[in-house]
C-alpha cells in the first residue's frame, strides 16, 4: 500500500501523525509505505528551506524517520509528480495497471 498525503502545511497533518504512526507500528511485514507532500515550501523555497530540507534528508537517511514528524513516512517538501510516481510503481511492481 502506498500512501501519499498532500497538505499545505506540517500543521495542516499534524492531527494525522498519531494515525500514521500507530500503523506504522502494526505493520510488521513492511507493507504499506507513506510519502508526505508538504507543498508550502516549494513557493517559499530560500534558504531557510534549503537548510530545513537538508536537515531532514541527513536526518531520514541516519535515523529512518522524519526529523518534523518522528514517522517512518519520507517527507517530501514539493507537489507529488504522480505521473513519476506511478510509473515507478509500475515498474517496482511490474503491473500492468493501477487502482486508486
Amino acid at each position: 500500500v502506498l500512501f501519499l498525503w498532500v497538505t499545505r502545511s506540517q500543521r495542516q497533518f499534524e492531527w494525522l501523525t498519531e494515525i500514521l504512526n500507530e500503523v506504522e507500528e502494526e505493520d510488521k511485514r513492511g507493507l504499506i509505505r507513506n510519502h508526505i507532500f508538504i507543498t508550502q515550501f516549494k513557493n517559499k523555497f530560500d534558504l531557510r528551506t534549503v537548510f530545513l530540507y537538508l536537515a531532514e534528508r541527513h536526518f531520514q537517511r541516519v535515523s529512518s524517520t522524519s526529523m518534523f514528524t518522528g514517522l517512518k513516512a519520507i517527507t517530501h517538501f514539493s507537489r507529488p509528480s504522480f505521473p513519476d510516481i506511478f510509473r515507478a510503481v509500475k515498474e517496482q511492481y511490474n503491473f500492468v495497471s493501477l487502482a486508486l
